[in-house]
């Protein structure tokens, strides 16, 4: 995860994080597979791809499907994440599946940064 910030980032008192969230992805859902967690810090002119994930979210992504939407019934996996901290400036606290075509959705605007974690990385 260098390329979206660091864990304990020693960054300036100064250097203000356009992001500081905890990641934390389980593969495999309900499996055997451990779930991975990572500290992510953005700062604002951070490029690499999970930082460009994150900011570039519209807020719906932070948000559950509203119980009233509509979806399609496309299985995408057993992948599941939750994504907590700040962004923006703002409180974030994301649960995400690939349950549905609403959740694969959601799980597609950050998908560079759950991905690698899937994958085990």
């Amino acid at each position: 995860m260098a390329a979206c910030g660091q864990e304990g980032s020693d960054a300036p008192a100064g250097a203000r994080s356009a992001a500081d969230v905890v990641v934390r992805v389980d593969a495999d859902g309900e499996g055997a597979r451990p779930p991975v967690m990572r500290t992510v810090r953005c700062r604002p002119m951070d490029l690499g791809p999970g930082c460009r994930a994150i900011r570039g979210a519209p807020p719906a992504t932070w948000s559950p499907v509203p119980a009233d939407r509509i979806c399609t019934q496309v299985y995408g996996g057993p992948e599941r994440a939750r994504v907590t901290g700040m962004v923006g400036g703002r409180r974030v606290d994301a649960e995400l599946s690939r349950t549905d075509g609403c959740e694969i959705e959601r799980w597609q605007q950050l998908a560079p940064l759950l991905d690698p974690l899937a994958r085990g990385g």
